[in-house]
């Protein structure tokens, strides 16, 4: 095996790899949520945290993150609504949105 070889070997043995502490499902309030805005909620909250800290603070800015992603296509009278299941790993966090009409 070539130095190179080894040195990323040695690399991947020691990458500290965490999991998402939680996961998000985002879906409509009838089921039915346009796909743009679907997609959009998904890009605004990004990533899951990993950290617990990084996952409470999230939560608490979920339902202002979501209607920010809705008031960018129009949606400004959007309701959210959130559950959070802690019991499990990772947590399951459910937002279910109403997008209300789009105002253009």
């Amino acid at each position: 095996m070539s130095r190179a070889a080894l040195a990323f070997a040695f690399l991947l043995t020691n990458i500290d790899v965490q999991a998402a502490l939680l996961r998000y499902r985002v879906s409509g309030a009838n089921d039915e949520l346009p796909s743009l805005l679907r997609n959009n909620i998904r890009a605004y909250l990004g990533e899951a945290p990993v950290e617990t800290a990084a996952g409470e603070r999230f939560l608490r800015q979920l339902p202002k993150t979501v209607a920010d992603a809705g008031k960018a296509l129009g949606y400004y009278k959007l309701t959210v609504d959130t559950k959070t299941d802690r019991s499990r790993s990772p947590w399951r966090v459910t937002v279910v949105v109403d997008p209300g009409p789009v105002v253009t």
